[in-house]
């Protein structure tokens, strides 16, 4: 595996100088790109396969090589975690199959095949956009043809298949996307993206210097589309938006290919009014490495394996909840009220703090973390509470002593320290960070092939928690746990078992976390 740094700015902020913290989004999802046959300067040439590539933890890992030359468009099924990608093969119908995203390695499905609608027998050979709409899970299509106002297709595929639906738009296999005419004046969809709700947004790219590419709402039914606006970055409208995906919390992404390499984060809530609208860019993700990016897809955790977050991060950011309701003992509350029982103070009630746990461990459960761990915990605290009301909704109450165990066991759930690790661990503080408690760490060797040491000095005597994460968030190892003096420490790391990739190591100690990155070598 060929790792590659790179530069992120926004949301993934980083300085040569000092990393800052990366907030949760960065640990919540991968996110998969395809950069297909091309020079940098877009320039296509024959025989180049496509490479699959992954951005997660602030590190862009390239997977591997496709064994495809035309891959434009990928989607992930994100209820079993599958990535589906099209192909065009010259002088064949389009070719849909999965990419695995431990090789990076296309295996075809099927030809997509020809279909009939209101434009006679149409075959399905180019497909720039794929997106699953969350609402219904059907997989849509974007098909590009070729020439001076010819306006694209929407169809719809079968993923066990890999075969277009026949009859998917009341009888006929695919509308017309009708883009041409004012306001939108675009004639390719480069990329298609579901929001949680059903909504299809597509970017149009026209590829032609001094046009900016637009941003339209697609109605998945008829194909007819409304403009949202035009992509503008510090005042330039952008062109070449070739992917496009909505991240882990909601926020929509796409990508830039030829010579750009970067990705933009579409602000959808304050669209600039204008002729056309703007829709604010700000940037996301610069790819230092890699060829012509086409397409971005990320996976939301959904099973076993997610890591979890505090109830300090759950009461502060309402709009990453997985859900907008939860049930405690036996009363259902809406987030509206559960964030109100975030806010309730303790003040001598072990029902609050017990629920205050409680509501952080059944948000994680919910955004994807494994709950083997807390199972019993979360399950007995239900049964303890029962038809208790919380404070400051109802009036109920528990002696503290009665809920204290849960309490401990469900905050060491959420802090990571049993289950599955702590998202913050590699998300809120950001890699190579030194904090309060950990004057100093250092690792040696680094990259590394068998073995490595991490030394560290702490500031005072306390306890101290030495792990190490892949970038999924899962623990891999713990190399100390116990009462530490004041002054340097030495752990080993041997990565038997382990593959190729980087990995993050976080000290802990009561008094603040750091983190570095670990490069292993195979």
């Amino acid at each position: 595996m060929r790792i590659h740094h790179y530069c992120l700015v926004g949301l993934f902020a980083v300085a040569l100088a000092g990393l800052t913290a990366a907030p949760a989004e960065a640990q919540q999802q991968v996110c998969y790109l395809v950069a297909d046959d091309a020079d940098p300067d877009g320039t296509d040439l024959e025989g180049r396969p496509d490479e699959l590539t992954s951005i997660l933890g602030g590190v862009e890992s390239s997977i591997g090589l496709t064994g495809t030359e035309r891959i434009e468009a990928i989607a992930i099924d994100n209820t079993t975690g599958t990535v589906y990608a099209a192909d065009q093969i010259l002088g064949q119908d389009g070719s849909f199959g999965t990419l695995d995203t431990a090789t990076g390695v296309y295996t075809e499905i099927s030809q997509i095949g020809c279909g009939n609608g209101v434009q006679g027998l149409q075959c399905f050979k180019d497909i720039d956009g794929l997106s699953f709409d969350p609402t219904t899970g059907d997989l849509y299509g974007s098909v590009r043809r070729n020439g001076d106002d010819v306006q694209d297709l929407l169809i719809q595929i079968d993923p066990s298949t890999g075969m277009y639906v026949p009859g998917a738009f009341g009888g006929d296999d695919y509308v017309v996307v009708s883009t041409l005419a004012d306001p939108i004046q675009r004639d390719d969809i480069d990329d298609l993206a579901f929001d949680a709700n059903g909504t299809l947004y597509a970017i149009l790219n026209e590829g032609i210097t001094g046009i900016g590419d637009r941003l339209v709402t697609v109605d998945p039914a008829t194909g007819v589309p409304t403009l949202v606006g035009e992509v503008f970055f510090m005042g330039e409208g952008q062109r070449d938006l070739e992917g496009l995906a909505f991240s882990a919390l909601g926020k929509l992404l796409a990508v830039q290919g030829g010579t750009f390499k970067r990705v933009f984060e579409l602000d959808l809530d304050n669209i600039v009014p204008g002729d056309p609208p703007q829709v604010p860019a700000t940037l996301f993700a610069e790819l230092v490495e890699g060829s012509d990016y086409e397409s971005i897809a990320c996976a939301i955790e959904s099973g076993g394996g997610g890591c979890t977050y505090t109830q300090g991060f759950w009461k502060n950011h309402p709009d990453a909840w997985p859900v907008n309701n939860l049930t405690l003992g036996t009363v259902n509350y809406t987030q509206a009220e559960l964030l109100q029982i975030f806010r309730q103070p303790v003040r001598g009630n072990g029902l609050v703090a017990l629920a205050h746990q409680l509501i952080a461990a059944k948000l994680n459960v919910a955004n994807g973390a494994d709950p083997t761990d807390a199972q019993d915990a979360i399950d007995d605290a239900d049964a303890l509470i029962g038809g208790l009301v919380v404070p400051p909704i109802g009036d109920g109450y528990l002696r503290p002593r009665d809920a204290s165990d849960l309490v401990e066991t469900l905050d060491d759930y959420n802090n990571g320290r049993i289950g599955p690790g702590h998202c913050d661990d590699l998300g809120d503080v950001a890699a190579d960070a030194t904090t309060l408690g950990v004057a100093s760490h250092a690792v040696s060797p680094n990259p590394f092939e068998a073995r490595t040491t991490i030394s560290y000095t702490i500031a005072e005597a306390s306890e101290v928690h030495v792990s190490v994460f892949d970038l999924m968030g899962r623990r891999v190892a713990l190399l100390a746990a116990e009462y530490q003096e004041a002054g340097t420490h030495r752990v080993s790391f041997d990565p038997a078992g382990l593959a190729s990739g980087v990995y993050v190591y976080r000290i802990q100690t009561p008094q603040g976390v750091a983190t570095g990155r670990l490069t292993l070598l195979r």
